[in-house]
């Protein structure tokens, strides 16, 4: 850090979030930095923030550096990355067409190396690995969407839901059985950042091992950024080539975890924007329903079954959203 004595410090608080940590920015002549304050419960959010965030940019993968450590405040001093975030670029007008899209395939290689440093990460950061995206957390994710989008946003009773279970079950299963990679988890175009040319990454603290699908999928199908088809395709197939795997045999992984995480977000769209007050959630829940409409086209489109990666048709939960429409 650099020291700019006699310069006036400005502190200003950063919202817009869905956390319910505390960011704050601070900045004098020449220098910057942010302070994150995690909240009190659980406090493994903070040792999580800490260790990951070491391990992520001591191998260059990202993340901030740590400035200073407050621990009885669970506080945090790091490298500020600024606000040039990939969702910044995509909402941008005077952002060239071409330009975004050299980015967004900047940021899928980047996702790649990401994952190539899953067998570092299990020897070197527990804290990376200890968790995992496994059939019961994603059995909890579609939970969590009939819970807080079929019933808490569109009104649905547990009678019209009841039978959606098996069909959950079978994703959840088709999903778990991917190879286990380094996953961000929230690989989405807020939390993704670009500082002198290099993808920077925030919101790390919810690292763990989980399917390979999931996080580009998160990328490509992320609600606040309506991509162009063409691009989304390019994206996932470089993505494929990337991983060294049969390209059919990624792009069916990839369409499965993308009904898991298109889902999963919906859930939150509708629980911060109905529970935790939010209300400027809700207003990316179209795009969502679109996102997810155009998988379940996906998973019943011909040739996809050919795939023991596919995830199959989810035609009771394509009936629901039939009979449920909702502006």
């Amino acid at each position: 850090m650099k020291e700019n004595q006699g310069s006036p410090l400005s502190v200003n608080r950063i919202t817009g979030h869905g956390s319910d940590r505390r960011f704050w920015r601070m900045n004098t002549a020449g220098w910057s930095a942010v302070a994150m304050q995690s909240t009190p419960v659980p406090r493994s959010e903070f040792l999580y923030q800490l260790n990951i965030g070491r391990f992520l940019h001591q191998y260059d993968l990202g993340a901030a550096a740590i400035y200073s450590v407050d621990e009885p405040t669970e506080t945090l001093l790091m490298e500020d990355l600024g606000q040039a975030s990939l969702l910044f670029l995509a909402q941008n007008p005077g952002t060239p067409p071409h330009l975004l899209a050299e980015r967004y395939r900047q940021v899928v290689d980047h996702l790649l190396r990401l994952q190539s440093f899953t067998e570092t990460a299990r020897a070197e950061c527990p804290s990376a690995v200890d968790r995992c995206l496994n059939h019961e957390v994603l059995v909890w994710e579609t939970s969590y969407f009939r819970e807080q989008f079929l019933h808490g946003h569109l009104g649905l009773k547990a009678e019209d839901t009841r039978q959606l279970q098996p069909e959950f079950e079978a994703l959840a299963t088709c999903v778990a059985q991917q190879p286990l990679v380094l996953l961000h988890r929230d690989f989405q175009s807020q939390n993704i950042h670009f500082q002198g040319g290099r993808v920077r990454l925030v919101d790390i603290q919810g690292m763990r091992l989980g399917p390979l699908g999931y996080d580009i999928m998160s990328l490509v199908m992320d609600p606040y950024v309506d991509l162009p088809a063409d691009l989304k395709d390019e994206l996932l197939d470089r993505f494929a080539l990337g991983t060294g795997r049969d390209v059919v045999e990624v792009r069916a992984m990839a369409l499965a975890a993308g009904l898991q995480r298109v889902m999963q977000a919906l859930g939150a769209y509708g629980f911060l924007g109905h529970v935790k007050g939010k209300r400027d959630f809700l207003l990316h829940i179209p795009r969502g329903l679109e996102n997810l409409q155009m998988l379940l086209d996906q998973a019943t489109a011909d040739g996809m079954s050919a795939s023991m990666w596919a995830p199959g048709g989810l035609v009771e939960l394509q009936r629901i959203l039939e009979a449920h429409k909702t502006p």
